[in-house]
């Protein structure tokens, strides 16, 4: 198997990139890539629309096509995501934005009795909870969805950064100062507003749905592009990670799993397997395919994601051309002692 490094490319397989490009930024998925890995991987092979992400977590490849006029298909099981991915990616008029903006501020705040879940009331102060309660109704009756969409992604990210939220691995309470919510909302929304005005788009159609990578409702022989990333082996619960803002795109919604095992190498590999016949099912003959997947280090012993992965890609009928390695970090022992050599990798099929 051809191994290639790239590590020149390494920080493009993270979000940090994308916290100073406009829209992309909107919602923090700490776990994401970033648009330029994309455009890198687009010259190196020559891709070509439409394109598919099974795991598009908080949008970066979709709005990448509509930065480059593609049309896409994205899937994610988690409803922050899908929420995320519509709101950055649909066509909007700004003088409805504007205008939905104005009557959302237009009106006297007045308390409203909301009932939280204890557990989400862990992680905020109660005149923000207060605020959120006044604020979440009129966004629901926003009768457009992409507009109410917009609105709400603005109002969870907000409500996020005025919270005691932190992640490390897992949601944890850190107790700190915020700043009140509704100035910080209504910057933001301004901000928001003011960067889909400028953001460089061109004509194409995005599709989003909330779905399993293993069972993908598309026609066959219909992708010619894919990019993505599984969740890793033995890293985020992205469902428990991000459940405050699973929460409010859908309180009524039952606990998610991932729909990647976690944290059992054997249910992981079995789960990328049916992805991986699912994508071979969807695909082009002549598709290219990019998958950025992790190395893991697992009750002692290092597993080589990247490559177990070409091994199961080729048994699907898939080519692999080569794996890039873009990043390489060691694998620590009780966050502490140092066990061999972590891949992070690019499987080019």
């Amino acid at each position: 198997m051809l191994l290639e490094e790239k590590l020149e490319w390494g920080p493009l397989a993270t979000f940090v990139p994308n916290k100073h490009l406009p829209v992309y930024n909107w919602f923090y998925f700490k776990e994401g890539f970033s648009r330029d890995l994309i455009f890198k991987l687009k010259d190196l092979l020559n891709l070509k629309p439409p394109l598919l992400d099974p795991f598009c977590g908080s949008g970066t490849s979709l709005l990448a096509c509509r930065e480059l006029g593609w049309d896409a298909w994205g899937f994610d099981i988690m409803p922050i995501c899908i929420l995320a991915s519509r709101a950055k990616t649909a066509e909007y008029q700004p003088e409805r934005l504007k205008l939905y903006y104005k009557q959302l501020f237009s009106e006297s705040f007045k308390p409203v009795r909301k009932q939280f879940p204890g557990w989400i009331k862990r992680f905020f102060l109660s005149p923000t909870l207060q605020d959120i309660a006044f604020f979440l109704p009129r966004i629901e009756g926003i009768a457009e969805a992409k507009y109410r969409d917009f609105f709400k992604l603005a109002l969870i990210t907000s409500a996020v950064k005025c919270s005691w939220i932190w992640r490390d691995g897992m949601l944890k309470v850190k107790k700190h100062p915020v700043p009140p919510f509704r100035k910080f909302f209504q910057r933001r929304l301004k901000r928001m507003i003011k960067e889909w005005e400028r953001f460089p788009k061109k004509p194409c159609q995005i599709w989003i749905e909330l779905g399993d990578a293993r069972k993908l409702s598309l026609p066959d022989s219909c992708i010619n592009t894919v990019i993505t990333s599984p969740p890793y082996l033995n890293q985020v619960d992205y469902p428990s990670l991000y459940r405050v803002e699973n929460w409010f795109c859908s309180p009524a919604l039952p606990g998610l799993r991932s729909c990647i095992g976690l944290a059992d190498p054997q249910a992981y590999f079995s789960d990328l397997e049916s992805t991986l016949a699912e994508l071979y099912r969807v695909c082009k003959p002549k598709a290219r395919l990019a998958i950025i997947i992790g190395n893991a280090w697992v009750s002692g012993e290092l597993i080589e994601s990247d490559l177990k992965l070409a091994e199961l890609a080729k048994e699907q009928g898939f080519r692999v051309e080569k794996i890039l390695v873009l990043n390489k970090r060691y694998a620590l022992e009780r966050r502490t002692i140092k066990r061999g050599i972590l891949r992070e990798s690019a499987v080019l099929l």
